[in-house]
């Protein structure tokens, strides 16, 4: 005769069997998520206004600095004509060259080239400096805040220059 095998583990281990079922944690975790499923949504709407503006900083920064790039390159580009007192284009002074390239730059207002010399008559050998200056607007399709840009290049005459100092508004 077959002996029969008898629990002996009483009624709470029935429970805790069922309770570890595959069936019955499937249902947990499932119950769970659903709690859960607006967490991530909630969580990027709580992100993405600090996201958006950091990327709106980090692109109006490189704004700021490609603009300040082009102001040095524009003074030295004034400063070097200046020094041998020939301008391209028919120009008669670094303010009468620079200005035109100033003015194809629409973010900015208060343009200005001002050209300085270390002495009342410049002669050659000479030093001549030539300031670009602009205020740069951040945001300029909704009139935001401008931030004052100005560079200064200094050379010294290599000959006598055919035009005089002063400042010009572009």
């Amino acid at each position: 005769m077959a002996a029969k095998h008898v629990s002996r583990r009483g009624p709470s281990a029935a429970l805790s069997s069922r309770g570890a079922s595959s069936e019955g944690r499937g249902s947990t975790s499932v119950h769970h998520l659903r709690r859960e499923q607006g967490q991530a949504v909630v969580e990027f709407a709580m992100v993405l206004p600090v996201l958006a503006a950091l990327v709106i900083v980090l692109i109006q920064f490189g704004g700021i600095m490609y603009r300040w790039i082009s102001l040095t390159h524009l003074a030295n580009e004034g400063a070097r004509y200046a020094t041998v007192n020939i301008f391209p284009g028919g120009a008669s002074s670094p303010g009468a060259f620079l200005c035109p390239k100033l003015a194809a730059d629409k973010t900015a207002t208060g343009k200005t080239v001002t050209v300085s010399f270390t002495t009342g008559s410049p002669t050659a050998g000479d030093g001549v400096s030539v300031k670009v200056s602009e205020n740069y607007q951040l945001i300029p399709w909704w009139g935001g805040a401008t931030i004052p840009l100005a560079v200064t290049s200094s050379m010294r005459l290599e000959q006598t220059p055919s035009y005089s100092g002063g400042s010009s508004t572009c």
